[in-house]
């Protein structure tokens, strides 16, 4: 018997099919697509008696139903294809008086086809449009024993195949992108200053972007292609080792060129992420400094400046895209060549009789080159798959590389041991307690005797003949000796350059000195760890950052677990309670833009307000 199956790709196809081979049939393969009269054609010319299709496709077999000579019509309705679960076969069941009952299978195998197409009696039913010969299927409950997944058609896999990167791809991104950031903040203050803003920012997005193309696009088409031609290659080890190797030298000239072209467009490609960071940092810059731009009617010099940094990012993409697009159509034209090239090489190789050396043992004859030159040019057309792929590929590449630069940069370091505790005082020592007494003091733990000492915090700040240098080998403070007592203030005046704002990063570690000492309360501020120290010290930076989020928000970063109230009592310490209170929606207003729509005044006060709430000791 021959049956057509006239099914979309479904997971009913393979059933079909696969009930269709297991009854000893001949299944003929139909695209339900076809225009009627080359369906008509195709199913006549296969001499199919038995057709399996769906519902939606009846009205259309329906009208050639006398043109294709059909002895028994099988249709299944799209609903019941559609609900059926991807991991296990089911089997069929036939519709009989109105119900639908279960067509008998022995346990694991379905019931044999050519029995279920000679017994029609078994599929006899009612239906709207008279006809003896039509019945409706659909699936059941049960299986046929199959193990899981073996229905899956080539849709299917594919589908589950793109799925399957899609969650590896956005998997891996989201965690190389959380890895990035917890490095970024682990980084000194150091590698800020040194690096624009907008060229950090791009390794989060285009570098990023890069990745995922090489991930999610390239390497799946690259496995595939290497599958396919390695296989192919084995098929001709098979069938001739005189051939392969014709092939081989053809593929060696192909891998050299891709390596000459491909070396030169991964150079550009490098260069193409390294000028885009570039530009983006220029445009952040000049989106920070609009205001000033403006100002001093700046607009064509900072226009002349990105048409520099943009032309230079287009003369690296121009270069690299050159290169990387020139490599297909090579390769292409040398797969042509190697065609004819094995085309000679066959039929000298059989007018000079020469012995076939092969696996399969088979001699050189027309059905073994025939053959070759299909898989040739399949082999060939792999490696030119590959080279479609380069570009993505190198760019990969080039953001990868980007973004372990990041991940590789040392954090900062902190060798510090001494901890800041909050204390009371019972019987004349201080005691560590969780209350909050608004008592601190430095807890310095001794490794020699394993006892821990309290000193207690009173705001003793001493600089004895410091030096610095933003670069090791350029000192700019040199023997700089000052101090702060308890309860005194002191303000640093000097003319711009002089190094006010320095010895502020200083007292903070945010730098660390050449020479000379820094003590608090006697404690050299080495021992200190960073954080404990910074905790220690309400600071109120000469550049105000406010972020995205309401008043009280940006007030609360000073001490996350400060409640509304406590962030309303600092605002009116430090006069800010009056504006922030003819705010539209006052301290829940959402500020954004680094508090854009607040003046520099009003931002300054948040500032000493957010210091306020931290409630530090210094």
């Amino acid at each position: 018997d021959r049956v057509s199956i006239m099914l979309p790709n479904l997971p009913q196809t393979f059933i079909a099919f696969w009930g269709v081979m297991k009854a000893g049939a001949v299944a003929v393969m139909t695209n339900p697509l076809y225009m009627e009269s080359e369906l008509t054609h195709q199913i006549k010319d296969s001499g199919a008696k038995h057709l399996i299709t769906l519902d939606i496709f009846w009205p259309k077999i329906a009208a050639l139903r006398e043109q294709l000579e059909l002895d028994v019509c099988y249709v299944t309705r799209v609903r019941d294809a559609l609900k059926f679960p991807l991991s296990w076969l089911q089997p069929f069941s036939a519709r009989r008086q109105g119900t639908w009952v279960p067509v008998p299978f022995d346990g694991k195998e379905v019931v044999a086809w050519k029995d279920l197409f000679k017994t029609t009696e078994r599929l006899s039913v009612e239906v709207t449009d008279a006809h003896e010969t039509i019945a409706l299927l659909q699936y059941t409950g049960g299986t046929t024993g199959l193990s899981k997944g073996a229905m899956l058609t080539h849709a299917n896999l594919l589908a589950n195949l793109t799925q399957l990167m899609a969650i590896i791809t956005q998997g891996a991104l989201k965690k190389l992108r959380e890895k990035m950031f917890n490095t970024m903040q682990g980084l000194p203050i150091k590698y800020f200053d040194q690096n624009n803003h907008g060229d950090i920012m791009s390794h989060y997005t285009n570098d990023i972007d890069t990745l995922r193309q090489m991930i999610s696009q390239s390497f799946p088409q690259l496995l595939t292609t290497v599958i396919t031609s390695l296989t192919v290659f084995c098929i001709m080890i098979y069938y001739s080792v005189w051939l392969a190797l014709v092939v081989v030298a053809g593929v060696a000239v192909m891998l050299l060129i891709t390596k000459k072209i491909g070396g030169s467009s991964a150079r550009h490609f490098i260069r193409q992420q390294q000028a885009l960071g570039k530009e983006e940092g220029f445009i952040e810059e000049m989106i920070n400094g609009q205001k000033v731009v403006k100002v001093f009617c700046h607009e064509e010099e900072s226009k002349a400046d990105f048409d520099k940094i943009n032309d230079l990012l287009f003369t690296e993409s121009e270069t690299a895209n050159k290169y990387a697009n020139t490599l297909g159509p090579i390769l292409n034209n040398i797969g042509n060549v190697l065609y004819v090239v094995v085309a000679l090489a066959g039929g000298l190789l059989l007018l000079s009789g020469v012995p076939n050396l092969s696996i399969s043992g088979l001699s050189l004859s027309i059905s073994v080159v025939v053959p070759f030159l299909n898989m040739t040019k399949q082999f060939s057309g792999g490696i030119g798959q590959v080279s479609h792929q380069i570009n993505a590929v190198v760019m990969g590449i080039a953001g990868a590389e980007r973004i372990f630069a990041l991940l590789d940069q040392q954090p900062e370091a902190d060798s510090g041991y001494v901890t800041l505790a909050q204390v009371k005082e019972e019987n004349g020592m201080l005691v560590e307690t969780k209350e909050r007494t608004h008592m601190w003091a430095w807890k310095h733990p001794h490794q020699a005797d394993g006892t821990v000492t309290y000193t207690r915090l009173t705001g003793d700040v001493r600089m004895v003949d410091v030096d610095f240098g933003y670069e090791k080998n350029k000192i700019v403070l040199h023997n700089i000796t000052l101090y702060a007592e308890p309860g005194q203030k002191v303000a640093f005046v000097g003319a711009t350059g002089a190094g006010k704002t320095t010895i502020t990063n200083l007292l903070n570690r945010f730098y660390d000195i050449a020479d000379g000492k820094i003590r608090y309360d006697g404690i050299n501020i080495n021992k200190i760890k960073k954080s404990d120290l910074r905790r220690a010290i309400g600071i109120v930076l000469q550049d105000t950052n406010l972020f995205t989020g309401t008043v009280l928000d940006n007030i609360r970063y000073g001490r996350l677990d400060a409640s509304d109230e406590d962030c309303i009592s600092a605002a009116e310490r430090v006069g800010a309670d009056d504006f922030i209170s003819r705010l539209p929606e006052g301290y829940h207003t959402l500020l954004t833009g680094n508090g854009a729509n607040l003046s520099q005044g009003q931002r300054q006060l948040l500032a000493i307000a957010r210091a306020s709430v931290a409630d530090p000791p210094v």
